[in-house]
């Protein structure tokens, strides 16, 4: 058992192993193994299990883009509203790590997530915000990720607690256009609160 294979234990023995195994779980969904993913919630590990950041394995699968991972977690029933102790929910983690805008694209189908838009991390940031902060995305992941935040009505406004609003925040970055659409969604009433772009 304790190398994958769980199909000949009875009950007792699976619990017997739970604690062993407690910590399998992150680690499947941080490697993207959905198989031992299965097994292991198969066995019934808590799928909730908080590492000491806080993390849990949807939030691990979720920052190192296995979706497979992801979707099975969330049939499965995980609490996809856990957040890590610095207040990183899913979608801060979509929208700061993802390769692509899947991963987004899944989490905001699911309505207990969508409720999470605009949550704001230790520093006041919200998912919005950090569609600015991954220096491995590129610009058109960036775009995707913030038109698909902004259908979900995330706020252009919230400022975090140094006062930069998302449209400050992919200008200061040099997202030049995530910054550039960010601004045309801006009513003209909070442009005139704002520096426009230069022209260069």
């Amino acid at each position: 058992m304790e190398n994958g294979c769980s199909l000949c234990l009875d009950t007792e023995q699976k619990n017997q192993l739970k604690p062993k195994l407690s910590f399998r779980i992150h680690d499947a969904a941080f490697r993207g193994h959905k198989t031992a993913l299965q097994l292991l919630l198969d066995m019934g590990v808590d799928i909730n299990e908080k590492n000491s950041s806080g993390t849990t394995a949807l939030l691990e699968g979720v920052y190192y883009n296995h979706l497979s991972c992801v979707k099975i977690l969330i049939e499965r029933g995980a609490d996809a509203t856990i957040v890590t102790k610095s207040r990183n929910s899913v979608l801060h983690r979509a929208a700061w790590r993802s390769s692509d805008s899947e991963m987004a694209k899944f989490l905001l189908n699911v309505v207990e997530i969508r409720k999470l838009v605009d949550m704001k991390d230790a520093f006041g940031a919200t998912p919005l915000h950090y569609c600015s902060l991954s220096d491995s995305q590129t610009p058109n992941v960036r775009l995707e990720n913030a038109k698909m935040l902004l259908q979900v009505c995330a706020s252009l406004t919230i400022g975090v607690n140094y006062g930069g609003t998302p449209y400050e925040h992919a200008k200061y970055r040099e997202r030049k256009e995530l910054a550039k659409y960010l601004w045309s969604q801006l009513s003209p009433e909070q442009q005139a609160q704002e520096i426009p772009l230069s022209r260069d």
